[in-house]
């Protein structure tokens, strides 16, 4: 009787053990679900803009302190270096039209979405931060003039103080 309770108990953590790893090795391959949820509600906030001008703080769904786009062909280690810490979130872009957007809150990612996932492009000033076409710091509230483009993409660009 206790023999079979203590093998009962056995593959009950076995189990949970199996469990946990599976998570982990998932995590580790395809990255956060968490993530992959903050981008589709993100590429939704951006199909929806019904304003001729909004700022980041107005359309991002969720919580982020700064927001990183890289040129193409930018290796995992440069994006890392400009972002301050490592997460198997980021991705490398080897095409010529995919840029990565990483929304960032303290050290870690809450979302990734590339260019096309995203349905707009969204001009981030370029301020020098390591080799990324630009940032945006949450509370810079910078205007973005909202255009379509002839293709019917949604553009995002600075609106220029005068």
């Amino acid at each position: 009787n206790n023999r079979e309770l203590w093998h009962m108990k056995n593959r009950k953590r076995i189990v949970i053990l199996l469990l946990v790893l599976l998570c982990i090795v998932y995590y580790l391959l395809f990255g956060s679900p968490l993530v992959d949820w903050r981008n589709a509600k993100l590429a939704e906030a951006t199909q929806n803009i019904g304003t001729e001008s909004i700022t980041l703080e107005e359309l991002v769904p969720f919580a982020w302190d700064a927001v990183y786009v890289f040129e193409e062909y930018t290796s995992k280690e440069t994006i890392a270096e400009t972002l301050g810490f490592f997460s198997v979130e980021i991705n490398e872009s080897w095409t010529e039209s995919a840029n990565w957007y990483y929304f960032v809150k303290g050290n870690r990612i809450v979302s990734n979405p590339e260019t096309s996932s995203l349905g707009c492009y969204i001009s981030l000033p370029n301020n020098r931060e390591g080799r990324s076409v630009g940032s945006v710091h949450y509370g810079d509230n910078i205007r973005f003039a909202i255009k379509e483009g002839s293709n019917g993409r949604l553009f995002l660009e600075p609106v220029e103080d005068v």
